[in-house]
């Protein structure tokens, strides 16, 4: 939703707005990810579980909350290199408590050993952009004035990283 209203903003000439849903697009990504390997699989598993699944909700919560997008990434990418996966509350819970508290991108040669060759060019890509660098400069350094073609290429980057990455990493809301 968020990179698809882009298309009314870039109609408006609302190019900050833009940025900001495109950066902001990102980051849901991100904690998307996060809660469905380390809350809603276990909870499939485990249905019954409800309250376990809100108590590991929050230790996440607490976890990631003073993330920024740079460590958010770095996170995101930190799981995936790892294959870190869990098929239950207690795998999750010793995920999240291993959380670095400074994550930093993974080497690239950590990426290249994944098993998924449609998967790393993607992963590469996403530690490459520098969606979140624009957005500061939009919103907190300079009072930024992207221009159209900024917004038209930054909008084509942030789907041709994010559409295929929520289909290979089965984030869409269709389970087949």
């Amino acid at each position: 939703m968020l990179i698809f209203d882009c298309y009314e903003l870039l109609e408006r000439k609302q190019y900050m707005n833009c940025i900001l849903n495109l950066a902001l697009a990102y980051e849901t990504f991100f904690s998307l990810f996060l809660r469905v390997e380390l809350l809603y699989k276990p909870f499939a598993a485990d249905p019954d579980k409800l309250d376990r699944l809100n108590l590991l909700s929050k230790k996440l919560e607490n976890k990631i909350k003073g993330y920024t997008f740079r460590p958010m990434r770095a996170l995101f990418l930190w799981q995936i290199a790892k294959q870190h996966s869990a098929a239950t509350f207690d795998e999750a819970e010793e995920i999240i408590e291993a959380f670095p508290d400074h994550p930093m991108d993974p080497k690239d040669s950590e990426i290249e050993a994944l098993s998924d060759a449609k998967l790393i060019p993607l992963l590469k890509a996403l530690r490459g952009t520098t969606i979140h660098e624009l957005r500061n400069r939009v919103v907190h350094k300079q009072a930024y004035r992207p221009t159209r073609e900024e917004v038209e290429d930054t909008l084509k980057e942030t789907r041709c990283i994010l559409f295929p990455l929520t289909y290979r990493l089965r984030l869409h809301d269709d389970p087949n």
